[in-house]
C-alpha cells in the first residue's frame, strides 16, 4: 500500500472514530448520561469501613451539579474529608473530588477526575480516563436495596468495597 493510500485509510479511520463518538463501558455514548441517571445516590449514607466510621452525603441534582461530602473518622488518625461534585457537561457526567484534613488543606493540587461510563437505576460506574499505576481506577456505586449503598473503590492492586446504609 502506497503512502497516499495509507494516508487516505488513516483519514477514513479517524473520521469514522469521530463520527462514532466515545463509547462507555456498557456500550452507550457517555454523553447521553445525565445527573438524573445517578440521582438515586442522593441521601445521607453511613457505615463501618476503612478502619473507622464512614459517612457520605449527596444533594440531588440542581443547577447542573450534585454536591457531596465524605468523612472517615475513628480510624486512629485525623479525620479524612472529601468534597465531591458531579457536573453535567457536554461530554457527559464528570465526578471530581479532593481529599482534605481537618485543617481544610487539600491533599491534592488538582481534583481527581472520573467520567460516568455506565449507569442504570441501581448502578453507576465512574472511571478515571487518565488512569496511571498507583491511582484510583474507578468507583462503582451500587444500590443493593433502598437502604444499602455499596461503593467499590478500585484502587489497584487492592480494590475494596464500602457498604453504607441510608440514614434517615
Amino acid at each position: 500500500m502506497g503512502r497516499a493510500a495509507l494516508c487516505r485509510l488513516m483519514a477514513l479511520v479517524t473520521a469514522f472514530g469521530m463520527l462514532a463518538g466515545p463509547v462507555a463501558a456498557d456500550g452507550n455514548d457517555p454523553r447521553a448520561y445525565t445527573l438524573d441517571d445517578v440521582a438515586w445516590i442522593a441521601g445521607h449514607w453511613q457505615g463501618a469501613g476503612l478502619g473507622g466510621r464512614v459517612e457520605e452525603g449527596w444533594f440531588g441534582p440542581a443547577g447542573g451539579t450534585m454536591v457531596g461530602v465524605f468523612r472517615l473518622t475513628g480510624h486512629g488518625s485525623a479525620p479524612v474529608l472529601e468534597f465531591l461534585i458531579l457536573t453535567q457537561e457536554s461530554s457527559g457526567v464528570t465526578y471530581r473530588f479532593k481529599h482534605f484534613g481537618p485543617d481544610y488543606v487539600a491533599w491534592e493540587d488538582e481534583p481527581i477526575t472520573l467520567r460516568l461510563t455506565g449507569a442504570s437505576t441501581t448502578r453507576a460506574t465512574f472511571e478515571n480516563t487518565a488512569w496511571a499505576e498507583g491511582q484510583l481506577k474507578r468507583l462503582v456505586y451500587t444500590l443493593a436495596d433502598e437502604a444499602t449503598l455499596e461503593i467499590l473503590v478500585d484502587l489497584p492492586p487492592d480494590p475494596f468495597t464500602v457498604i453504607l446504609t441510608r440514614k434517615e
